[in-house]
């Protein structure tokens, strides 16, 4: 009885305290339309400006991405494809600026993509209904550089074995 009382005057005690004001952020209205739609889709953006000079062509920037397999049919300057998450290259689906550069369920060949005018990748890899059927295993979205008044001017090339020579300029 003695403890019950100790309590209850306890209580009474603590209402005549006043508390500070606490803040609590409070989540946004409704989640980001791609993070409602694609729960199980992982993104990631691959800028072309942080592997400027390793002379890579589209299929090697995509490759620096987990997830991502690029496969070349014979060689240098040869059908390249990509593939997503285990899923064939007809699978996956690439746009250049959010336009499909294929029919659903085409591949396509990354090759004729010229890598200077790539500005940045964005792989979402996943399946993605909201993407339409070709993109089982994922998207490449390429988006291309911006044009700017300044006059830029660049060359970049490689070579290799058996007279092998890549180059592009591009202003």
């Amino acid at each position: 009885l003695a403890a019950a009382l100790a309590c209850l005057a306890a209580a009474a005690h603590a209402q005549d305290a006043v508390l500070p004001p606490v803040d609590v952020p409070t989540p946004p209205a409704e989640p980001s339309p791609t993070a409602r739609r694609e729960p199980t889709a992982v993104a990631t953006t691959i800028e072309a400006k942080d592997h400027a000079g390793e002379g890579k062509d589209v299929a090697a920037l995509l490759a620096t991405a987990p997830g991502v397999l690029t496969q070349s049919s014979a060689g240098l300057l040869q059908r390249q494809t990509v593939s997503l998450r285990g899923a064939s290259s007809n699978g996956v689906l690439v746009l250049l600026d959010g336009i499909p550069l294929g029919a659903t369920g085409a591949s396509t060949d990354l090759s004729l993509i010229p890598a200077p005018l790539v500005d940045r990748i964005e792989v979402l890899r996943g399946a993605s209904g909201r993407l339409g059927p070709g993109a089982l295993g994922g998207a490449v979205n390429l988006v291309t550089r911006r044009p700017s008044d300044a006059v830029e001017l660049s060359a970049e090339g490689a070579g290799g074995s058996f007279g092998t020579f890549q180059g592009h300029v591009t202003g």
